[in-house]
């Protein structure tokens, strides 16, 4: 743990409300202990880290800081494309079995509404296409 963690745990204890006496008395430890965690004298056990993770409603990997954020910088930009991707094929299917149904309704001989159903794969290695383009 670096720094910044050993700070993360006193500012998650003051986020809580809570005093290191209360806080030791939850892990069965005492006050001592935990200000070392604070203050990056010791490290506290795995099992340690578990139990406050659940005490400060946090995850691991947030409470020794391994955010997503650093995991994976780009995440917010891979989510919208994922959602402009969702959002292609969510319009283009409806949009096709509507239009295929309302063509065979109409000419009921002629095989072009097959046809419409590609326009779904189309649509989607556009918007491929488009991810991949604006990644470069």
């Amino acid at each position: 743990m670096k720094n910044t963690e050993f700070e993360r745990l006193y500012c998650l204890r003051k986020k809580s409300g809570k005093s290191q006496e209360e806080i030791a008395d939850q892990l069965g430890i005492s006050r001592q202990a935990l200000s070392k965690w604070e203050n990056g004298e010791s490290f506290p056990t795995t099992e340690n880290l578990i139990a406050l993770a659940k005490i400060y409603n946090v995850s691991v990997d947030e409470l020794v800081g391994n955010t997503v954020d650093k995991i994976v910088p780009d995440l917010p930009q891979e989510v919208k494309k994922k959602k402009i991707t969702s959002l292609v094929y969510m319009i283009a299917g409806p949009f096709a079995t509507i239009f295929f149904f309302l063509t065979l309704a109409l000419f009921p001989k002629f095989s072009i509404p097959w046809i419409w159903f590609l326009f779904v794969p189309i649509a989607g290695g556009i918007a491929r296409f488009y991810d991949k383009k604006n990644k470069l």
